[in-house]
C-alpha cells in the first residue's frame, strides 16, 4: 500500500491527481508521516535540479554526429556480411538443382536425338572458312 502511496505522491508533481487520488494521498500522509518528509526532499531536489544549468562544450554536437557516422559503415559491414552469408546459403540450395537440370537435358538431347558429340550439345557446328563467309555477308545486308 505504501509502495502505491509513493507513486501518487511523485505523480502529484508532474500531473493532476484525480479527486480520489488526492484523497488517497492525503490519507497516506495520514497513517505514514514519512511521506511528508519525503514529499519535501523531493520538492527539494526538483527546485535544485531545476536551477541547475546544463552547457556543453564547443564541438560537443559534431563529436557525436561523427561516432555516429563511425559506427555506420561497421553497420553497412555487418549487412554485407549477412547479405554474403545468406546468398552463400542460398547457393548451396540452387547449385544442385542447376547441375540437375543441366544433366535432365543433356539426357533429353541424347534420348532425342542418338549420340551427340561435345559440339552439338553446345551448339558449336562445324562450318568451313566459306561457310563463315557467306553467313556473315549474309548479316551484312
Amino acid at each position: 500500500m505504501k509502495e502505491h502511496i509513493k507513486q501518487l505522491l511523485i505523480r502529484s508533481f508532474d500531473e493532476t491527481l484525480s479527486p480520489s487520488e488526492q484523497d488517497e494521498l492525503q490519507q497516506g500522509f495520514i497513517d505514514f508521516p514519512e511521506l511528508i518528509q519525503e514529499k519535501e526532499d523531493i520538492s527539494s531536489l526538483r527546485n535544485i535540479l531545476q536551477k541547475q544549468t546544463y552547457s556543453f562544450n564547443y564541438g560537443f554536437s559534431d563529436k557525436i554526429i561523427r561516432n555516429i557516422e563511425a559506427s555506420q559503415p561497421a553497420a553497412e559491414q555487418s549487412m554485407q556480411d549477412y547479405f554474403s552469408i545468406q546468398l552463400s546459403i542460398l547457393f548451396r540450395w540452387i547449385a544442385p538443382v542447376g547441375v540437375a537440370a543441366i544433366v535432365l537435358i543433356v539426357a533429353a538431347l541424347y534420348f532425342s536425338e542418338g549420340p551427340t558429340s561435345l559440339k552439338t550439345i553446345i551448339g558449336a557446328n562445324e562450318y568451313s572458312f566459306n561457310d563463315a563467309i557467306t553467313l556473315s555477308f549474309y548479316n551484312y545486308k
